[in-house]
């Protein structure tokens, strides 16, 4: 049977097979009813049993009712372990396998705050509630109950009470409910959240959805429920679903929906109907079932029937098509029913069908985990549409599964008029003649005899007519062609292996001898590259593997031999790509065949095994098209009967190999000719004796998608990514539907959903996804337009795991990528995202500010310590290290002035060098005053300064004080005892020359002596010397204030100068007199003091005032005031 001329779908039911009672195996059944009829009851799961407990009837408010069950029967216990204290509506809770029955209604209509707790063989009482509370919630989490709203003296309440069992205490929380309600019910998720969903409060019953965080005891308001739910009961599946079951509305109107939350993702599902809706119920688990145990029913009476309910097994089938192609589908069930009866199957050709009686196309027995049918011949570019449904032994249907779309394209072989001499070990080559492009079929053995025989094909007449023969017989010859002539190489003349050489010329039409190889070989392959012809393996006439490389020069008509040898090789397939050329199985000295793949670099003359393909085959052909491979038939095994029918692909990017397709007829020592996109396929043997005179072609697809995720995404721990998958089309192929499968690392990703409304594609295609195996992603698209052109397939949202390590890259693979029916022609190229933080991000808030840069500089004086990804972040040169630059660089990108960080492009510079010596130091002793001010000599670059100082045990500390140059810097100083650290930086340079900063010191010494060691002085991100100048050598002349002021009897005056110079230093009164000449002398450059006493020239002590000190040095004047008081 022709592998595209009759569609056959072969549906695989995948089924997880247990020994579970039947009740496991169905979504909804009934169980073994109560002993006794109620709602508002108390159901908890213990020891093994699930208890019943408490609850109100027609005639009472508050039983004392205690029954258990064992997933088979109910037991009465009421009489051995009454519930003390009778009540309704109480809030439920299980601890450490004890229950706790909190509050609730008694008798007489009172709510309680009693807490009653029984351990499986008796009742005790613990701490009452600091409220009283009737229809409350409760959740246990961190081995604590917190118990939510319900009534107080007949009004809701929006309190939280949490229990200690340890200290046997309950607090009231700060927060409240954001709505006061009663008869709400609660649960806890994965995500360490509680969730409070509807309950009724002054008006009636809500639709409310409340999320609280016991850990920071906040509330935050969720999506609502579809409808207005109160008395409902909620459980949670072992997928993190919460299922919200019965309940009554606004009208007391009982509901019979299941709503189905999923916390991720703060949204709410549609279920499917309960068995017997009610509402008043209880709700817990036993042996992987729920059980929903009593309540009232729509009919208004009391129920004590039991329904189970088995979460696992989908409302329906829930058919996914996993895999589709022309010959089968394979049909994914999830966890399904064990007792399916048969499968009913139907097609249409029009999406969106319904399906009718008369769609079906089978109905198929269920035996050993499948089953299969055959669907009618299907030959067009027509899409059909299937659906499916099941059949249970009680001859109960499901739901139609999803709808799946498939195209089958025509037949990609055509069948040729055979040849006129079947034929063997043979070889063919595609060249233009008058009669147009032409198949020549050259020689070969046709069971008996080698042939000289030629037969041409006609691509333009479709005719197959004699050529002109060799000049002998010859099999087993390697063939090349080069400027539209046949070269053939070597072979088997019937006598003894040969090392001739023939080329056919086109324009003369005949075979001409030219210069012979050195090694005569037989089972060689040849190809021309770049002009040349390469002559590969091969056995000589002994059978001994030829590895020389013999390289010929057609148009010199001469002979090379390449340094390196081949590996061993005979009855292999040779092709070339644009680079390199690829050498394809063939059989070993065992007479086996092999899977070995070499690839050959001409130009370095290098061999390497790349890989290998996905079946041993020799006597095999091979073609080359769009960097990838088609490998056809060959021999499996050394058996001679043991032919291949498979069309292997080998995908050189990927270096993968899989089976494509099938031959029409398997065989072996065919010969193939490649012309376009058709590869012409003739002769060869099944058996090794007998030829063949089959004439075919396979039609290259010419269908080519290329499918990518990103490679540059970028997510921290607990982050949640949107992941696009995207595709291109190519050479205008039909392409109707896709099916694709994603494998992740559940230690690292899930994924929480996959988008196929957001796509780029508007062709109105149809989808389905399945993830019920959390580390497969399965989807699959199907459309009447087909999808062209590039954009955006769909998305997925994805949530990093919260323990994942830095820098790790997380691999999105596609494992599975198809196209309409089969494994055909698409490039998949995998997704990456990489743990880390946005570059420069320190804060891990996603943005990149001034802010970021701050703590930068405070990490590196030690004021932070960052870690982690922020550690990772901050540093944006790449260099291994956190300095001021890189706070620098960051402070550049917030304002703009750079849009990239060196890290990210490996073009940039990893610092911007400073010049060296590029900052004076200069310091200076005021009384108690002691400043360091740093210059910049205008020559630099400076964006980010960072120096250690060390100083004297006397001296403390006191403030960095800014100047012009540096006031749009952001600076952190680190002081602890006699040292500090010093950062700052900014998203400009210091291009001016003067001073910077001032460091300023408190000198409790006063003395001049002052010892500072400077380290680590780095600029940008160079290390660099820091020129000091003497505290001898003033940068300028200058007096400054006299200490103390206002002084007696006595004060010092101190001045500097910039060099050598005459000074005169006067004190004057207001009215300009001079009092007293402190000093008229030639000084030395340097800082200087002076004393005055409060005496005139004459040494008499002057009176108390203002005075005046004048200094005169060279052409520089200053003047200060000074104030004497007595």
């Amino acid at each position: 049977m022709k592998y595209f001329k009759i569609l056959c779908v072969t549906i695989f039911l995948l089924l997880i097979i247990s020994s579970i009672n039947y009740a496991q195996t169905q979504r909804w059944s009934t169980a073994t009813s109560m002993n006794y009829p109620r709602d508002r009851l108390s159901v908890a799961s213990a020891g093994g049993y699930i208890y019943a407990i408490g609850g109100r009837n027609s005639t009472s408010d508050s039983l004392n009712y205690v029954e258990k069950f064992d997933g088979s029967s109910w037991t009465d216990i009421t009489g051995t372990y009454p519930l003390p204290m009778g009540v309704s509506g109480a809030a439920t809770a299980v601890l450490n396998d004890t229950i706790y029955i909190i509050g609730g209604k008694t008798a007489g209509g009172i709510d309680t705050n009693t807490v009653q707790v029984f351990s499986g063989n008796s009742w005790e009482t613990r701490t009452p509630m600091n409220s009283s509370r009737e229809g409350a919630s409760a959740v246990v989490y961190n081995g604590k109950i917190y118990v939510f709203g319900g009534y107080h003296s007949g009004t809701p309440t929006n309190t939280c009470e949490v229990y200690d069992p340890v200290t046997g205490t309950w607090t009231t929380q700060s927060s409240t409910i954001p709505n006061s309600i009663a008869y709400a019910t609660a649960q806890l998720a994965n995500n360490d959240t509680i969730y409070i969903f509807g309950g009724e409060d002054n008006i009636g019953a809500t639709n409310t959805t409340y999320a609280y965080d016991p850990n920071t005891d906040q509330w935050t308001t969720k999506s609502n429920i579809v409808n207005n739910l109160t008395s409902l009961v909620s459980i949670k599946d072992s997928y993190g679903y919460i299922y919200l079951i019965g309940g009554m509305d606004e009208n007391s109107n009982i509901q019979g929906n299941l709503n189905i939350y999923q916390y991720w993702e703060d949204n709410w599902m549609g279920g499917d109907q309960i068995i017997e809706p009610r509402a008043g119920t209880g709700v817990d688990t036993l042996n992987n079932l729920v059980y929903i145990i009593g309540g009232k029913g729509q009919d208004g009476n009391f129920k004590n029937t039991v329904v189970a309910f088995n979460p696992e097994v989908p409302t329906s089938p829930g058919i996914g098509v996993e895999f589709i192609n022309e010959n089968y589908v394979k049909i994914n069930f999830g966890l399904w029913e064990h007792d399916i009866d048969y499968i009913i199957v139907y097609r249409s050709e029009t999406m969106g069908f319904i399906p009718a009686p008369s769609d079906s196309i089978g109905i198929v027995k269920w035996s050993q985990g499948e089953c299969s049918f055959s669907d009618s011949s299907i030959n067009s570019f027509t899409p059909y549409y299937y659906r499916a449904t099941s059949v249970d032994s009680q001859k109960n249907k499901s739901d139609f599964s999803s709808e799946k779309g498939i195209i089958s394209y025509p037949d990609p072989y055509i069948t040729l008029n055979p040849l006129s001499t079947a034929r063997m070990n043979h070889t063919s080559a595609p060249i233009f003649t008058s009669q147009g492009d032409s198949i020549f079929i050259i020689g070969g053995f046709d069971g008996t005899n080698s042939l000289s025989s030629v037969e041409k094909y006609s691509k333009d007449n479709n005719v197959l007519i004699s050529g002109t023969n060799l000049p002998s017989s010859i099999q087993n010859a390697a063939i090349a062609t080069y400027n539209n002539n046949i070269y053939l190489f070597g072979g088997y003349d019937g006598t003894s292996v040969v090392n001739s050489v023939l080329m056919f010329d086109s324009e003369q039409d005949t075979w001409v001898s030219k210069t012979s190889f050195t090694n005569a070989r037989q089972y060689a392959s040849a190809c021309e590259f770049n002009g040349k012809i390469y002559l590969i393996g091969g056995k000589d006439g002994s059978s001994t593997y030829v590895k020389t490389v013999e390289i010929y020069d057609p148009v010199t008509d001469t002979w090379t031999t390449a340094t390196n040898q081949s590996p061993e090789l005979s009855c292999f397939a040779l092709v070339r790509s644009e680079s390199k050329i690829y050498a394809l199985g063939g059989f070993n000295f065992d007479n086996n065949p092999e899977n070995n793949i070499y690839e050959y670099n001409p130009d370095t003359d290098e061999w390497q095994n790349i890989g290998g393909l996905s079946i041993n085959v020799g006597g095999h052909v091979a073609a080359y098209n769009d960097n990838r491979i088609y490998v056809f038939g060959g021999r499996r095994s050394s058996d001679s009967n043991d032919y291949s029918s498979s069309v292997q692909l080998y995908d050189i990017e990927k270096n993968y190999s899989y089976e494509t397709n099938t031959l029409p007829t398997g065989r072996y020592f065919l010969s193939a000719a490649t012309s376009g996109y058709e590869i012409f396929l003739s002769g060869g043997t099944q058996d090794g004796t007998n030829p063949m005179n089959t004439f075919e072609i396979f039609k290259i697809p010419l269908v080519t998608v290329r499918v990518s995720m990103p490679t540059d995404l970028r997510a921290l721990p607990g982050d949640t990514i949107i992941v696009p998958i995207d595709i291109k089309t190519e050479l205008g192929g039909q392409v109707l539907s896709i099916q694709g499968k994603i494998h992740i690392d559940t230690t690292k990703i899930r994924c929480v959903k996959v988008d196929s409304n957001d796509t780029d594609f508007t062709n109105g295609f149809t989808a389905s996804v399945n993830t019920a195996q959390p580390d497969t992603i399965k989807f699959s698209l199907a459309s009447s337009q087909p999808f062209t052109g590039t954009g955006k397939l769909l998305t997925m949202k994805m949530v990093l795991d919260s323990s994942i390590a830095a820098e790790e890259n997380i691999i999105l693979e596609f494992t599975n990528f198809e196209l309409n029916e089969g494994p055909p022609w698409a490039d998949t190229s995998n997704g990456k995202i990489v743990v880390k933080a946005l570059t420069g991000d320190v804060s891990l808030n996603n943005e990149i500010n001034a802010y970021d840069a701050s703590l930068v500089l405070q990490h590196t004086v030690n004021i932070i310590f960052l870690t982690g990804f922020g550690e990772i972040a901050a540093d944006v040169t790449g260099n291994g290290t956190i300095s001021a630059y890189d706070a620098a660089l960051i402070l550049q990108f917030s304002a703009g002035i750079i849009n990239t960080f060196p890290v990210d492009q490996q073009s940039l510079p990893k610092i911007i060098p400073a010049i060296e010596s590029p900052i004076i130091a200069k310091t200076e002793h005021l009384d108690n005053l002691t400043v360091i001010s740093l210059y910049s000599n205008g020559k630099s670059n400076i964006f980010s300064l960072y120096f250690k100082l060390n100083y004297g045990p006397n001296i403390k500390f006191s403030k960095v004080k800014e100047t012009d140059l540096s006031r749009n810097y952001i600076t952190a100083v680190n002081s602890k005892g006699n040292s500090l650290i010093f950062a700052m930086a900014g998203s400009k340079p210091v291009s001016k020359k003067g001073k910077i900063l001032e460091l300023c010191f408190i000198n409790s010494s006063n003395s001049e002596k002052v010892n500072f060691k400077f380290s680590d002085f780095t600029i940008n991100e160079s290390k660099t010397k820091l020129e000091f100048l003497s505290d001898k050598t003033p940068l300028k002349f200058d007096l400054m204030q006299n200490y103390p002021n206002p002084f007696n009897p006595e004060t010092i005056i101190s001045y500097q100068l910039k060099n050598d110079t005459r000074v005169l230093i006067s004190i004057y009164n207001i009215l300009g007199q001079e009092v007293k000449t402190l000093i008229k002398d030639f000084k030395k450059a340097g800082f200087h003091k002076v004393k005055w006493d409060g005496r005139d020239n004459n040494n008499n002590r002057v009176a108390s005032g203002v005075y005046i000190v004048k200094l005169k040095a060279g052409n520089f004047i200053k003047s200060k005031k000074i104030l004497l008081i007595k």
